[in-house]
């Protein structure tokens, strides 16, 4: 197991070259620099990458008020039936300029009068009853989420018009909603390439309240379950552009978004047989007869495989490369004896 962490410590300080790379394990018996998020975060400077190593127990809450590359080992790793999971990552000044990648989150949060701006959020998996909870009167202006899972399980999407210009790329948005997919999007907010799946009784409103201004949908494939869906759909996102979306009603007729849009046909994905809902067994990929093929606006396939970002399932990273099986053939040996070890890794982009 130490050969692991530091064979993973080492790829990662090849690929980010940040200021220093520290790891974190809150199981007993592993090696690891700290043993609780909080501690880690407190021993870390601006810039430092904390790496937290997959675990049978959660990380619990933690307040972020620095400028770190905090890296987990996605959210459904082959080589571990663990995840690096946490509760609550509580966003405070001085947090700008962030990266969170490979994370299994409960929810995100921040508290009013905080200003935190330009954070990635990567091949995290995001799941609560409210994954985004966030105060009013908060900035948090230029946040990218790319590649990631954001479930709610209990209502809307609620994103409390937090600040301008966020930009949802390549993720499977999901909302557990009686009628309504968002509420209180923040101006200039773009949302491109991503499934967004409301699994409700009816569907009446994509976007809730006002919406903010310059707001554009594009690319994404939208779906319902929901066996009522309202004829005047896009009333809350009166505000918004919609470009080259593929929608369709599993088990009624989606509105009309606009002539640039392909209304209410079955996106064919390459397999669903285990359901709509975001799971590990579906494949979300687009069949050659879907509608969606090359009929993006920049060329590519409409939903989550076309565009600029590498979308995977298990929310790893294709920038940074990744062992993926680490198996120790003779587990001990004589002094001048060998010891076997086989070992699969990924490199960068793979």
């Amino acid at each position: 197991m130490k050969k692991l962490i530091l064979l993973s410590t080492f790829l990662l300080s090849i690929i980010h070259g940040y200021s220093i790379i520290r790891t974190l394990n809150n199981q007993s018996g592993f090696s690891a620099n700290f043993t609780d998020l909080p501690s880690a975060i407190a021993g870390s400077s601006n810039g430092d990458t904390l790496y937290i190593q997959p675990s049978s127990i959660d990380y619990g809450n933690a307040t972020l008020s620095k400028r770190l590359f905090i890296i987990g080992g996605g959210h459904n790793p082959d080589y571990s039936p663990y995840n690096s999971s946490m509760t609550n990552l509580i966003f405070a000044n001085g947090a700008t300029g962030s990266v969170i990648k490979g994370l299994k989150i409960a929810y995100i949060s921040a508290s009013s009068s905080v200003i935190v701006n330009d954070v990635l959020i990567s091949g995290c998996y995001i799941e609560s009853s409210l994954p985004f909870n966030l105060s009013s009167g908060i900035t948090l202006n230029n946040w990218v989420f790319e590649g990631n899972v954001i479930s709610s399980i209990a209502a809307q999407i609620e994103l409390a018009y937090s600040g301008a210009n966020w930009i949802f790329r390549n993720n499977f948005l999901q909302a557990f909603s009686t009628s309504v997919f968002f509420t209180s999007i923040s101006d200039g907010t773009l949302f491109d390439h991503n499934i967004l799946y409301q699994y409700g009784a009816n569907f009446n409103t994509l976007a809730a309240s006002t919406n903010g201004s310059g707001v554009i949908f594009r690319n994404n494939i939208m779906l319902t379950n929901g066996s009522s869906v309202s004829s005047t759909l896009i009333n809350g996102a009166g505000s918004s552009t919609f470009q080259n979306n593929l929608t369709w009603g599993i088990s009624s007729s989606f509105p009309d978004l606009g002539v640039s849009n392909i209304t209410d046909v079955n996106p064919n994905f390459a397999d669903v047989s285990g359901g709509y809902l975001f799971n590990y067994v579906s494949d979300y990929n687009l069949l050659s007869s879907s509608q969606g093929i090359d009929a993006a606006t920049d060329g590519t396939d409409i939903g989550l495989y076309g565009g600029i970002f590498n979308f995977s399932q298990r929310g790893f990273d294709a920038g940074t490369p990744r062992v993926e099986d680490f198996t120790l053939t003779t587990p001990s040996a004589p002094a001048g004896g060998t010891i076997t070890i086989h070992l699969k890794a990924h490199g960068s982009g793979q």
